[in-house]
């Protein structure tokens, strides 16, 4: 009986070939759409779950009074913490320089970003080892790890175990040979990142980094045994902060500690936003796919009287009607799947992931669950409604179609609910993205370039040989590049304070020349002096604040006072060196040379990279164990709106995709309505009317469907990315003809799609209309 079905089904499959395949490829683009985006929401989630015991891995996290998070703790904070806390399994520490470490291999200069890590890192986290393993990795101080990225960089496919590096001191160019003990591949799901990893016995460092814990998993924490933990460093180490344990899942998407060295940093917001939008994009196929199969059952009226009339039961009805929508159904899953597999690459290197399309219990339940979803309301008006019709009612020429148009206007007008709203929230996110783009920051950047150095005290003589170069209009050094300021805050008190509450500022560490390279604007005093002689005769340092910083210490003129201990010899105009989400806080920049990382060159846009190459052989001449590298200054500030980039690319994408899905169904029914309205246009040409007022009698209904939706849709839409606008402390406004806009153009794409058909059934020749059958 079963092959009985599945005939008569493809049978009708081909007599109808047009709109079967718009009503399969429809679905399909809207599969494939929810399956990529479901692999980037899944990935997402599954950040740093790799571990074993992921989740009972916490990161040690200090809160001083004001609320303010950091990171930094000593490396034996674990071990003693271990040691008072039997719940403690084990414990780790990560070290991430702010600098390259200098490489000599095979006489070649190399550049490498660096961790000091315990000894037992690799056993504690579960990266997989590519060569050696995490047991063998550290056999003694002058081994070490390097990730499977730096090994591929430096050897391609040969193996690197065992191999030899030579680290270069970049102060006395004393040299050190190392030993490649493991190779390890960092996923990308994982917020820890490094070129090589020293143990921290051979770099015998005692910087503060990232203290991690693993609790037993038979541990219970009592309140009084929490509270303790929270307390650890104000009963044993006389500080007045407090520890927060921020479990290991959650730092991808759900931190709000600023560090620095968190790799991939992601959003849970935009994991929803994205997860509605894969269920939005799946709806609108099967809202699409659920059209038009109603449209079309119901040219199958006079089938299902005469099936009936033969003894035809109205279960047999309904498996015949459900196996046919099952049947189309599993073509377009079959489709997705491929199409998936065709584009993950795609969507990978996008996204910088490495998402594979994996076929788990999880993800065949989810296809399954969907699928008899779409296959029972798909298929419940054709089985149900039409299966249950009197035969005699039929023949003597009831009418089965107003139910099927109701349901068929309301499907309609929710895909271009969809669609409207889709092309406002994309249209908004663009306009923001270009707000930003365009925003005075209050500093320039245009024609900078940067680079990290090993300089240090060489840094004068290099300047002046780069500034003989006339395209280099201003160099100066840094600790970090005005976009990471942020990420250093200390508690700062200044002369006359006279309250003893706690204020943080962010603090910048910069030379004399840093004002004038990036174009701050000074409002009182004059900038600081740091070149050799000012610095040699006690004239130069001092501080810059901005205004902010100025307002709240509450001094008209701090001018000559000292902060932190830095005398104050200048206010500069606040300008923007955090996202535009976050309001202007206050800076203190002053000035440390044993502390100077970075160097920016302010360029003249004639022949740029002439001057580039100029700049990196004169670098490299002076510090011939180096490379040169580096970076545009702009390409750094658009990075801090990498989320917002993608989500604006990605709401295109999909946007598109629901307008071809909606277009795809109005074509459908179009086709369907001009078919069965074929002797009716003969007629109405007959009578005199022209092919324009034809064309308006078939848009109507569908510019009503728009005005409805249209209606609907934009007070939510508004409401919805007003809220998104509000997450940035400076944005656009929300302008009223961005609505108008989506409205016109899903008008005019539906108006086009409609027309097309329209004018080509009016211009058929009336005679040959009215002999149609």
């Amino acid at each position: 009986m079963l092959s009985h079905y599945i005939t008569i089904a493809l049978r009708f499959m081909s007599r109808n070939a047009g709109l079967t395949t718009i009503n399969i490829v429809g679905f399909t683009i809207g599969l494939t759409a929810g399956l990529l985006i479901y692999l980037w929401v899944y990935d997402e989630l599954r950040f740093d779950a790799f571990h074993q015991n992921a989740n009972h891995i916490y990161r040690v996290v200090q809160v001083d009074k004001s609320g303010s998070k950091n990171v930094y703790n000593s490396p034996r904070l674990g071990e003693d913490m271990q040691n008072m806390f039997p719940q403690i399994a084990a414990h780790t520490f990560i070290y991430c320089s702010n600098d390259y470490t200098f490489f000599l291999l095979d006489e070649n200069n190399i550049n490498a970003w660096h961790a000091t890590v315990d000894e037992n890192f690799f056993t504690f986290f579960n990266f997989p080892f590519t060569e050696g393993n995490p047991e063998t990795a550290f056999v003694d101080d002058m081994s070490i790890v390097i990730s499977d990225n730096f090994a591929k960089k430096l050897f391609g496919n040969q193996s690197a175990l065992g191999r030899e590096l030579i680290q270069i001191n970049q102060f006395d160019s004393r040299r050190q040979h190392f030993r490649i003990g493991g190779v390890v591949r960092l996923p990308h799901n994982t917020h820890i990142s490094f070129d090589v990893a020293f143990p921290r016995t051979a770099q015998r460092s005692s910087s503060s980094g990232a203290v991690y814990l693993r609790l037993d998993e038979r541990a219970t924490l009592s309140k009084p045994v929490r509270e303790a933990l929270a307390r650890y460093l104000v009963d044993n180490a006389r500080s007045e902060n407090l520890l927060w344990f921020q479990p290991l899942r959650d730092i991808h998407l759900k931190s709000d500690v600023v560090y620095r060295h968190d790799h991939n940093q992601g959003n849970m917001q935009y994991v929803i936003v994205f997860s509605v939008l894969a269920l939005i994009i799946v709806l609108m196929g099967s809202l699409n796919f659920m059209t038009l199969s109603t449209a079309q059952a119901v040219k199958r009226i006079k089938e299902v009287a005469i099936r009936k009339t033969y003894g035809g039961s109205k279960n047999e009805l309904m498996k015949q009607f459900y196996s046919e929508t099952a049947i189309q159904t599993l073509i377009a899953m079959i489709l997705a799947l491929a199409l998936a597999k065709i584009f993950l690459p795609y969507l990978n290197s996008f996204t910088t992931k490495e998402m594979t399309l994996f076929f788990g219990i999880q993800f065949w339940a989810i296809v399954l669950l969907l699928l008899l979803i779409v296959n029972f309301v798909a298929g419940s008006y054709p089985a149900t409604y039409l299966s249950s019709f009197s035969p005699m009612l039929i023949f003597k020429g009831g009418n089965a179609g107003g139910r099927k148009s109701d349901l068929t206007r309301t499907l309609v007008t929710l895909q271009f609910f969809f669609s409207i709203g889709m092309i406002i929230c994309t249209l908004v996110v663009f306009k923001q993205l270009s707000y930003i783009t365009n925003k005075d920051l209050g500093i320039n950047k245009d024609n900078i370039i940067t680079a990290r150095t090993g300089l240090w005290y060489g840094v004068e003589s290099f300047k002046q040989e780069a500034m003989r170069n006339p395209n280099v209009l201003s160099v100066s050094m840094s600790l970090l590049t005005p976009e990471s300021f942020s990420y250093e805050m200390q508690n700062v008190t200044w002369e006359g304070k006279t309250d003893t509450d706690t204020v943080r500022m962010n603090m910048a560490i910069v030379d004399g020349d840093f004002a004038k390279t990036y174009g701050l604007q000074v409002v009182a005093g004059e900038l600081m002096r740091t070149s050799g002689e000012d610095i040699m005769s006690g004239h130069g340092g001092g501080a810059m604040i901005n205004e902010s910083a100025a307002r709240v210490m509450g001094m008209d003129n701090p001018i000559g006072k000292t902060i932190n201990g830095n005398r104050i010899v200048a206010i500069v105009r606040d300008f923007h060196f955090r996202s535009l989400k976050e309001p202007v806080v206050p800076l203190v920049m002053v000035y440390n040379m044993e502390a100077l990382v970075n160097i920016s060159f302010s360029l003249s846009p004639v022949n740029q990279q002439q001057t580039i190459a100029y700049i990196k052989e004169t670098y490299e001449r002076m510090r011939p164990e180096t490379i040169f590298e580096y970076r545009y200054f702009d390409e750094q500030l658009a990075a801090q709106y990498h989320a917002e980039n993608q989500l604006s690319r990605l709401f295109l994408i999909f946007t598109l995709l629901s307008l071809s899905i909606s277009c795809m169904g109005i074509f459908g029914l179009t086709a369907l309505s001009v078919k069965q309205k074929t002797k009716e246009i003969g007629l109405r040409k007959i009578a005199g009317a022209t092919v324009v007022s034809i064309i308006w009698l078939l848009n109507k209904d569908y510019m009503l469907r728009i005005a409805i939706a249209f209606t609907i849709v934009t007070p939510l839409a508004a409401l919805l990315m007003n809220r998104w606008l509000q997450s940035f402390t400076y944005h656009t406004p929300l302008s009223w003809y961005i609505f108008a806009v989506a409205g016109a153009i899903t008008a005019t794409v539906a108006a086009a799609t409609i027309s097309w058909l329209c004018y080509n059934a009016a211009n058929q020749n009336p005679v040959k209309s009215l002999r149609y059958e």
